[in-house]
């Protein structure tokens, strides 16, 4: 963007002025009060919006327009002030539209219009276009933190500053996640060392889980046993009353043929009954080592629940690849950061040869030796 054209009305002492500039550089010469700083103020006012206020505005007139046209736009600056002396007016119009009531700062159409932005260095701010009468040439009398900023600014070495702290940044964090990582993978080795006999758990577990189906099949039997457990209670009875039947009849002299028929047929059935009871006792023994079994079930289903817990913390072990991934990951970002290391090193070593082979700063012509060299490198 190229100034080529200022109008000034009733600015200062300027009641209608109007400059025109040429290529490269102008020069404004004249004597003393003649208005030559009130044109850089004028270009500063539409520009910074400084001096604020309406003091600027000539005694004689209310209202002061200042007029810019560049090789590309034409801006306005327009202020009027009220007759009790504050600003009544205060508005820009850039290539034919109007802006007001923009508050403190300058409307952001006009700032990317003029592309002369103030330059933001960390905190400060410096303004490269606009220097002040008797201001000392740019950055000489500025402090030397300014100073370095500043050259840094310009040289891309903020960009290594900014570069450098954050990999330190990376890198501390980095370091903290390996030393979880690590701390994880400790524990979680131990956790795995008390599963190194998970094989031999699971095959006792599907020996449970046979015995147990056994021990189902054979509740089925207890049934029986107690069924014929109150058969036999029946048969034995039975027998008592065989027995002092028996031992009334012995007391009988003598007995009719009917009666020894039918003592008989009980003495068969007393026979049978014997047999029975010697099949119930054999059966009897059988059931008795199957309720031994059965005592023997709840050491089983403890045994059952501990095996259950263990696969519980089986499961919890599949997160460990998860975890072994994470490491990986660190480990790349651990190769990726040397990388970075070398390339800054590099950088820093081609910005101390240039500036070497340039020998005079350009800003302030000041010969550059190889100490001064390394110091702005921060050697």
């Amino acid at each position: 963007m190229k100034i080529k054209k200022l109008q000034i009305k009733n600015f200062q002492s300027h009641k209608d002025t109007t400059l025109e500039f040429d290529e490269g550089l102008n020069i404004i010469v004249g004597p003393t009060n003649s208005g030559k700083s009130s044109i850089l103020r004028a270009l500063k006012k539409v520009i910074r919006d400084s001096p604020s206020g309406n003091n600027f505005v000539n005694v004689d007139a209310k209202e002061c327009i200042i007029s810019i046209e560049t090789d590309k736009d034409a801006i306005e600056r327009r202020i009027v002030a009220s007759s009790t002396g504050e600003t009544k007016t205060n508005e820009y119009t850039l290539n034919g539209e109007l802006f007001a009531k923009f508050g403190k700062e300058i409307p952001l159409e006009v700032i990317r219009t003029l592309k002369m932005p103030e330059v933001e260095f960390d905190n400060s701010k410096i303004d490269l276009n606009f220097a002040d009468q008797l201001e000392g040439p740019f950055l000489l009398s500025s402090p030397p933190s300014l100073k370095a900023r500043v050259l840094g600014k310009l040289s891309g070495v903020d960009i290594l500053d900014s570069a450098i702290v954050q990999v330190n940044k990376n890198l501390r964090k980095l370091s903290g996640d390996i030393k979880d990582s690590n701390e994880k993978v400790e524990i979680l080795e131990k956790e795995l060392s008390e599963f190194i006999d998970i094989e031999k758990r699971e095959q006792d577990l599907k020996e449970l889980k046979q015995s147990l189906d056994e021990v189902e099949k054979n509740l089925s039997l207890v049934e029986e046993l107690q069924r014929l457990e109150s058969n036999l209670k029946k048969v034995v009875n039975d027998g008592k009353v065989v027995k002092k039947e028996l031992e009334s009849l012995k007391k009988v002299d003598s007995i009719s043929f009917a009666e020894v028929e039918k003592i008989y047929s009980s003495l068969q059935e007393i026979k049978t009954l014997y047999t029975n009871i010697n099949v119930l006792d054999s059966k009897e023994k059988i059931l008795q080592n199957e309720l031994n079994k059965l005592e023997a079930l709840d050491d089983f289903e403890t045994t059952f629940d501990a095996v259950k817990t263990s696969l519980g913390q089986l499961e919890n072990l599949l997160g460990l690849e998860k975890q072994l991934v994470v490491f990986e990951k660190v480990k790349e970002y651990e190769k990726n950061i040397k990388t970075l290391d070398v390339n800054i090193d590099t950088k820093i070593n081609e910005l101390q040869s240039f500036l070497i082979e340039l020998k005079v700063c350009p800003t302030c012509g000041q010969t550059l030796s190889e100490n001064i060299v390394k110091e702005i490198c921060g050697g």
